[in-house]
């Protein structure tokens, strides 16, 4: 049965070329299918239809194939489902489940270059599906290094968010930040 099914539970823009991938599980394959269809009402949004692969795949390889842009274009929840065949043998894996959406747009008004502690920062969140941004990661950058952060808290919003202090510096090299 195939594993590591990618995207899984995540949010990908299928505007631009994706991949979906799978790990192969017991021997070689010679042939894939992929469906991916709505996940409300199981509408047929795509099928590669039976592929036969330039080279076979063996046991632990990585099948990746790449879905051009724009290729699905319905905007929300898609359950996809591999079949690959060694031969006439095939094997079926379970449905997943990923989250089709523009790719959002982040406004900021960051300084460039922050010359102590503390700084504000306003940003406003845009995305074409209107789904309000509950958090977010960001990271700073130093002069030598990358200063990783983690995330600002909740937004009351949805749209904008009011940041405060981010906290100090330990030995130049992290920021300590906590939930604004």
């Amino acid at each position: 049965m195939p594993s590591f099914l990618s995207p899984s539970f995540s949010c990908i823009d299928a505007s631009i070329d994706q991949y979906l991938s799978a790990q192969i599980n017991g021997g070689s394959i010679d042939s894939y299918q992929i469906i991916a269809k709505k996940n409300s009402d199981n509408t047929v949004l795509w099928d590669s239809t039976k592929t036969t692969l330039a080279t076979r795949l063996g046991d632990k390889d990585t099948l990746k194939i790449k879905i051009i842009g724009n290729t699905i274009t319905y905007h929300g929840d898609i359950k996809w489902i591999l079949t690959y065949w060694n031969g006439v043998e095939s094997v079926t894996s379970t449905e997943v489940i990923f989250t089709n959406m523009s790719t959002p747009i982040l406004t900021t008004n960051t300084p460039t270059v922050m010359g102590n502690k503390q700084f504000d920062f306003t940003a406003t969140y845009a995305q074409a599906e209107n789904i309000q941004n509950m958090r977010y990661k960001y990271t700073l950058y130093g002069v030598k290094r990358v200063i990783n952060c983690g995330h600002v808290g909740d937004v009351i919003t949805g749209t904008s968010i009011n940041c405060g202090h981010v906290g100090d510096v330990i030995n130049g090299m992290h920021i300590n930040c906590g939930y604004i």
